[in-house]
């Protein structure tokens, strides 16, 4: 049991003094952590490190970490099941649903860290945040707990914040194109379903990115609804699966309409299951979260009266129109230069002198 608290002397180093000092990086009512009795805190967790049933599952999942690491770093493929990220992803998570090992709380630091250093690289940015903020909330008081703060704020929430404007961006050429958009408004809407607390950043970005992500889905939406230029490829298939009719001559039919549908039903669908897997409580700013489910179902209804972005269907088409001119227009520029080149060179050129007729004598 030596090695076990060897390894967990992080969460058994003295708690801080100050609370206000740990609380620097919550917000407000919402993100407050309650109060922990220190010395109650300090006698369970000497109980249970005196428990062999609760420390020989600790030391099993750090030596199972530690061998994992070690064939992933000798392998030398590059398949991404054997990347060290991902073995310590797969490792960590059946462990977790193990119901007879100890709680979470008293894992060692170490494997904590590596989790949620390897969910981070891999882009699980709505994972780190649940299960960093629910690990601080249950050993608040102790030093660990502040040292998940500083990674939440300093580390996470940047690389959420770059994900977020990244999936924000619009394509001119196809508008339409939303899949990143929709990957990022739901890893939001799981981290506002499941988080009890958040870090500060991120509980006041939360509020615009909701309102962006909500207008920036309908525009998405009316462009596949009413756009002419709409073909269908790569708009729903990274999404969702979804199966299209095939023509007679093998090529499959775009119905836009039903696309349009589609989308909102697996947007509804995956707001549901969020819902049903959160933390059964209201989510954090509950009037964006129920705004953005009324414009779904808004545009749900618009889409069965046929009247989804009847307002921009003319800007719609003569943008398409425009769109589609413009490529005639830079082929005629570049005639137009080429040939304003070639008179240039022929202007520059010296004056030809004409031949004389000879002169007879």
């Amino acid at each position: 049991s030596m090695g076990a608290v060897q390894a967990s002397e992080d969460m058994q180093q003295k708690p801080v003094s100050s609370s206000s000092k740990m609380m620097e990086a919550m917000d407000g009512p919402e993100t407050s952590a309650p109060s922990h009795d220190v010395k109650t805190m300090e006698r369970k967790m000497e109980r249970e490190f005196r428990n062999a049933l609760c420390i020989l599952p600790q030391l099993k999942l750090v030596n199972e970490v530690h061998m994992a690491l070690s064939r992933a770093f000798t392998r030398s493929d590059a398949d991404s099941l054997y990347q060290p990220a991902e073995v310590v992803i797969s490792v960590v998570e059946k462990f977790k649903e193990d119901k007879e090992i100890a709680p979470q709380s008293i894992y060692p630091s170490m494997v904590h860290r590596l989790y949620i250093n390897a969910l981070i690289q891999r882009n699980k940015l709505d994972k780190v945040f649940v299960y960093a903020t629910a690990l601080s909330q249950a050993i608040r008081g102790w030093r660990f707990a502040s040292m998940l703060d500083d990674i939440l704020r300093d580390i996470a929430f940047p690389k959420l914040r770059q994900f977020f404007d990244l999936a924000l961006l619009q394509d001119r050429r196809r508008p339409w194109e939303c899949q990143r958009l929709v990957q990022a408004t739901l890893m939001l809407l799981r981290i506002l379903h499941s988080c009890e607390h958040l870090p500060q950043n991120l509980h006041r970005a939360s509020p615009q990115f909701m309102d962006r992500f909500t207008a920036r889905l309908r525009r998405a939406l009316e462009e596949i609804y009413r756009n002419p230029r709409y073909d269908g490829s790569q708009t729903l298939e990274g999404v969702m699966d979804i199966k299209r009719k095939t023509s007679e001559g093998g090529r499959s039919t775009v119905d836009s309409k039903r696309d349009a549908k589609d989308l909102v039903n697996y947007l509804k669908l995956q707001v549901m299951n969020i819902r049903e897997h959160g933390r059964g409580h209201q989510p954090l700013h509950p009037g964006k979260v129920g705004a953005f489910r009324e414009t779904l179902n808004k545009i749900e209804k618009a889409i069965d009266d046929g009247t989804l972005g009847a307002g921009n269907s003319r800007r719609t088409s003569a943008n398409s129109v425009r769109t589609s001119r413009r490529g005639t227009r830079e082929e005629l520029g570049r005639s137009r230069g080429a040939s304003n080149i070639t008179q240039r060179r022929v202007s520059n050129l010296p004056p030809m002198v004409e031949e004389q007729p000879a002169k007879r004598i």
